[in-house]
Formats: C-alpha cells, structure tokens, sequence
C-alpha cells in the first residue's frame, strides 16, 4: 500500500464515527485529512457505499470549512470529545510522515438526501449499518477508508463486546496447517488429541458470533483494546514491510477481504464498528519461538519445534540478522555487560577463553613434553593422572589436542545459549516504525474519545514493553521504573510504557489528557437526569496480580459480594501493569486529583477495561477515608449478574480483566472468550460478564480453574 496523499486519516477502521440518521443529516461529521502542500487541497469530496452489498445505500458528502491541524500539545480545554482526534502524533507527523505532510480537519455534509433508507435491516427493524468513504479529488479516487462511519438508530441502552488480545498473525494458519501435513509425532502422542488452538480461528469464530448479535439489534460496537497482532513481520526480511504484514492479515480478517473470502468457510467480515489501540505485541517487529510459551497454541513444546519459525525460505536474511544481534551482544563493552549480571558474565568469559586457551596451552605443552607436568599448578597433576605415564612426547601431543577441543566445546555450549536467548530478545524488540500500518489504515490516534448516546468511552495506548530488546544492546528504554525482573519476560506479563510523562511519541501527558476529558464529561453531564457512564479501554491494567497472589486472594474472598482489601505489603498489585503514575490515575478513577483529593473535580469512572494478562481478573477501586487515598478490592464481581446489577452503583469504579480471544492458558484454557457488556434504556449497567463460544457458534458464561 502506498503512502500516497491526500489521505483520509480520521475515521478509519479502528476509530469509527457512530452517529444517529437524525445527526448525520443536521451536524455532519468531521474529518482529518493529511496532503501535502502549504494549502488544504481543493475539490476534496466524498462517496460513501455501504461496507456490506445490499445493506443500506450509497451517498455523497461534501467538504467545508478546511482548517490546519498544527498543534499537537493539549488545549486549555475540551469543548467537545471529537477534539481528541484533532492531536496529531509527532510519531505520525515528523517519524511516518517525515514532515512532509500537512493535517486538515474538514467538515462532511451530506450532500442531498438519498432515496433509499441509509440503514440496513432484518425485517422491518433499521440495525446499525457501515459505510466505507472513499476520497475524491476533483472527482478522481484518491483512497479509501473502510468501515469507517457507523449509522445507528437512535434507541435506548447499549451494548458492546470487550474483546482483547487476539494476537493474528499469518503463522497461525499456516502452523494448523503444518500440524496436519508436516509435523512428526511421538509414538506417545495420540493425534486426535491435539487441538491446535489457532488465533485466526478464534476471530473468525467471534465475528460469526458478533454478526449474529448484531442481526438481533443486540451489540452496538467492539472494543478491541491491544495486541490486534501478535508480531508485525513475517519473517526477518530487511526489506520495506509496509502493507504486507500482520496488520494486512488482521484487516483481512476484520473487512472479510483477500484470503478470507476463499476460505472453505468464507468470513464474510465484521458487522459492527470496531475501536482499537495498541498493546505491547502490535509494537513487536519480529515474531518469538513457539516453544518459549507453546501451550498458548493447545501443543507441547516437542511439537512446537517442528514448526518452521519463519516458514519461509529466508535462512541468510534470519542468519544476518542473529549474527548482527550476537556481534552487538558480545562485543567488548557492549551496553548488556554494564546492565546486567548475566551480560558481564557472558561478555566476561567470551573475551578471556582465547587468551586462557593459549595461556594454558602454551605451559601445559611445553611441560608434557619435559616431563613436568605434574608440577603445573591446579591443572598439571588432574591431566597428569588422566593421562597417565606415557611419553613426553605423546603426552604433550595429547595435551595440544585436549585443551583446544575442551576450550572449543566451552565456547560453543555459550555460544549456543546465547543465539538462543537472542532468538528470544529479538521477539520484543520494538518501536513505532512497527506500527506505520497501523495508523496509516486502521488507527491514527494514540489516546481518542468517543461517544455514543449519552456514555462516554476513552480509549488510550499503553506502549510497548518496559523492557526492549533495544534496552540491552544500543542505548535503547532507559525510563524501565519500578520494574520487577519476573513479571517482563516473553510470555508472561511485561509491564508498560503508559502514561510516562516524558513521551517521545505525543508531545502531551496522559494523564494530563484523561483529567481534560473528564473535566469535559463532568461540565457535559452535571444537569442530565439519566447517568452518563464512563468507559475507559486500555491494553495493560492498571492493577494486577501474579497467579500465586491472585490464587490466594481467590481462596480468601470465596463467595464475597464485596471482594477482599489486597492489603500493601500483602499483596502486590503492580505485577505486570502500567509501570507509571498509577496513583494518579486511581484518583482520577475516583472523581479526584492527587493534588487536591478532598475536592470532588470528576464523575466516577464506571468501568477499566484491560487485557493483557489472558484471564479474567476482578478488582474494584474504593476510597479508605483512614489512609486518605485508593485501595484496591479483589473479588468474582461478576460472575453472578444478579448481584452485579445490584451492587454496581455501590462497587463502582470496577478494573476488569478479559481472557483472551487468541492464547490459552491454563486459566483460561478455551478461547474465544470476549466480555459482554449491556446498558439499559435508563443508563444502568446490568451485566458485565465474561462469555466464551461453544463449538456451534452460541455462547455461555466462562468458567474458569482455579488460579
């Protein structure tokens, strides 16, 4: 795909316009564009056709009101939440875009009122319908957003689909494949019981389920907070990737485009709009071995490593670059000898083997052949008595050929551990140039609102791991925090990069962003009679536990409707979360600033939805009026919607974790698994519970092991 301007940023695939018809007429919506030049492109319009054949009907808006987008820093202010899409990324400005382009908020308006009904139906009810906007410019088509703008009817009540870390990648259909043509089994190992848990799969199962929802007027939008991809490249190819990637493959399976529509069972794509940010894999360039965490995919490691990593014919361009790595990792002061324990002992044995093989060697010959040996300190009697008394001669043409082979035999058994833990290092080394894709055809936004009816969503990025291959070897992360060593390896639960204050990506602070917002959410909602509640979707939690923690807390709370207080000292609720200004973030949460916590500055925060850990997690945020600040309750909130619904307005705000659509694991070992979560007509939450997809396609509520 290439990068050719104008283009349409904003609405896009991942950050959709939801507007009733009634709207859409009166109001218009707004769109950022980005073209080069010193002035906004003239003649710019553009044609909507429905996203699905037959579902709706085409129409033609018009642009108005160009205006430049040059600020990246926050406003004063909000005055309304559509501003949030009006902050241009310096990643996306001067990195992606090398400043060679200019941004231009455009107002849409319809052109003239078509003859056909705008909304699709089953029957004679209107359902929400998708729109692809395709650019023109002075009439010719300069690109095309898909799904991009959503017509509701106006009803009551909402619902929508927490769905979290789907973790697509190309590999996944082709290592399902392998399974049954290429892989050898154990005499041990029965095959018909393994069940290849394939993540593609279990999208594609989840979009038939959503699109069945939708059909009955039952969900409104996806919330699709991190790790869309599981890695970005396919292989290890040094040559341009945008366009042929995961993020291709995910778009593929999103819009039911390119491969999906000849599949045996065709997906014919989403049917709800979909939002999107990004978790720590979807800014992963390279992908991992499947025998580092290989129960993800339902196999065992001996199976796992008959995949072929890479899959295809690219040894050379796989051979450059772990030598690339390995030179870097092992050069004499390279930046891992100073960070770690384990660099300076690695670094510290390969660089004295050599010297040591000809500082012994030497001695060691010389006196075989004399006849002393024995006298050589440390070394000389061992070898003497394992050679025994033979010639000097023999013996010191002995000792030439033992302590080469013994020295040689050393150096490999370190070299291989380390070309085999840089195969692991290079699955998390990151950066924005991972996600060109991402925000050029699904997303540009780090952090967005929006709204729908009267409820409020802020939809935020959490960066990459804390933890990056870069770290250890080019001056990469330094700003690591409170990072804890076992919670940030692959496979587990990394901590990351959100709301760090000094941020090369956006210009701004996070948190500064979410206490604008919910200042505009507070003047916007104060007089309505009918709560306005609050959503806020994020990749990494804001508070975790380890599985050792989180199985104690799960024995000590039992049945308990109120959950249990995870005590400080007793429980550590930062295990594999955002590693920055959490406090504040929890005041936030609470209708307050850290600053001034007796003053009431916010509404409550309703809901976090997060992911990234695979399981579902229950944590409820309180004030203890004692400790003047937040505590954190663990609890099965949940899992009875009764006392769910009873309890909310009580309990509120709730951090809930999302097992994954993609992964299984041990405690959520049958994915899909996704949250669903419904408002009533008078704006209260009535369930928010987790459901899992049985083999014919229905749903049930998830049960789950023991942690």
């Amino acid at each position: 795909m290439e990068m050719e301007l104008p283009r349409i940023l904003s609405p896009n695939l991942g950050c959709p316009i939801i507007l009733t018809l009634e709207d859409f007429k009166s109001e218009g919506f707004e769109v950022v564009i980005a073209a080069s030049g010193h002035l906004p492109p003239r003649r710019l319009s553009v044609a909507a056709q429905p996203s699905y054949a037959g579902e709706g009907a085409e129409f033609s808006l018009d642009f108005e009101d160009p205006r430049e987008l040059t600020e990246g820093t926050l406003p004063q202010k909000f005055k309304k939440v559509a501003e949030t899409r009006q902050l241009i990324s310096t990643t996306l400005r001067d990195s992606i875009f090398k400043g060679q382009a200019r941004f231009w908020l455009y107002h849409a308006k319809l052109r003239s009122s078509p003859v056909k009904d705008l909304y699709r139906g089953m029957g004679s009810d209107p359902l929400s319908t998708l729109y692809d906007l395709h650019l023109l410019e002075e009439g010719k088509g300069r690109g095309m957003v898909s799904h991009a703008l959503c017509l509701r009817p106006r009803r009551e009540g909402l619902n929508f689909i927490h769905l979290t870390d789907l973790h697509i990648a190309m590999r996944n259909d082709l290592y399902e494949n392998n399974l049954q043509e290429n892989i050898t089994l154990p005499p041990s190992q029965d095959p018909s019981q393994i069940h290849f848990n394939n993540f593609n799969q279990n999208l594609r199962r989840f979009i038939v389920h959503a699109n069945s929802l939708a059909d009955q007027g039952k969900l409104d939008l996806v919330l699709v907070p991190g790790d869309l991809a599981d890695f970005l490249r396919h292989g290890f190819q040094e040559k341009e990737d945008h366009g042929e990637n995961n993020f291709r493959i995910f778009r593929e399976l999103i819009l039911g485009t390119g491969r999906e529509k000849d599949r045996d069972q065709p997906n014919s794509g989403l049917k709800v709009p979909l939002f999107t940010s990004t978790g720590n894999h979807d800014w992963r360039l390279f992908p991992y071995d499947p025998a580092v965490h290989s129960t993800v995919f339902r196999v065992n490691k001996e199976v796992a490593k008959q995949f072929d990593l890479f899959w295809a014919d690219e040894q050379e361009e796989i051979t450059r670059e772990v030598d690339s790595a390995y030179a870097r990792l092992t050069n004499e002061g390279a930046p891992i000898s100073n960070r770690t324990w384990m660099g300076k002992l690695i670094n510290l044995g390969l660089q004295r083997l050599q010297k040591w093989q000809v500082q012994l060697l030497t001695p060691l010959t010389v006196s075989s052949f004399m006849g002393i040996l024995p006298k050589i300190p440390w070394v000389g009697g061992p070898l003497y008595d394992l050679l025994g008394r033979y010639d000097p001669l023999l013996t010191s043409a002995i000792v030439l050929l033992l302590v080469p082979v013994a020295m040689g035999i050393l150096t490999g058994l370190i070299k291989k551990y380390v070309r085999g833990a840089i195969m692991d290092l290079l699955a998390i080394e990151a950066g924005w140039w991972a996600l060109k894709d991402y925000f050029l055809n699904l997303n540009p936004f780090f952090n967005y609102a929006f709204q729908v009816e009267d409820h409020y969503f802020l939809v935020l990025d959490t960066g990459h791991d804390c933890l990056r291959a870069q770290y250890l070897w080019d001056d990469g992360d330094k700003k690591l925090g409170p990072l804890s060593i076992r919670d940030n390896t692959i496979g587990q639960s990394p901590d990351s990069m959100a709301f760090y204050d000094i941020n090369e990506y956006y210009p701004y602070s996070q948190i500064g962003w979410i206490e604008r917002v919910m200042a505009l959410i507070q003047e916007e909602t104060q007089s309505k009679e009918r709560p306005s509640r609050i959503f806020v979707g994020l990749h990494a939690p804001p508070a975790n536990l380890s599985r050792e923690q989180a199985r104690k807390a799960q024995k000590e709370a039992r049945d308990r409707r109120e959950g249990i207080l995870l005590g400080e000292g007793e429980y550590d609720i930062r295990f594999g979360t955002i590693n920055h200004f959490l406090s504040q973030f929890y005041h936030i949460c609470l209708g307050k600033r850290e600053s001034s916590p007796k003053e009431e500055k916010y509404p409550l925060v309703d809901m976090v939805l997060a992911g990234h850990a695979h399981w579902k997690l229950e944590l409820r945020l309180a004030w203890d009026q004692r400790k003047n600040g937040p505590v954190v309750y663990f609890g099965d909130f949940t899992g009875n919607p009764d006392f769910f619904r009873e309890d909310f307005e009580k309990f509120r705000p709730f951090f809930l974790q999302s097992p994954a659509c993609g992964p299984c694991e041990y405690f959520s070992p049958d994915p899909p698994y996704f949250r669903y979560v419904e408002l009533d007509s008078q704006g209260k939450v009535v369930r928010a519970d987790v459901q899992k997809l049985r083999k014919d396609g229905s749903s049930e509520p998830g049960k789950f092991p023991p942690y």
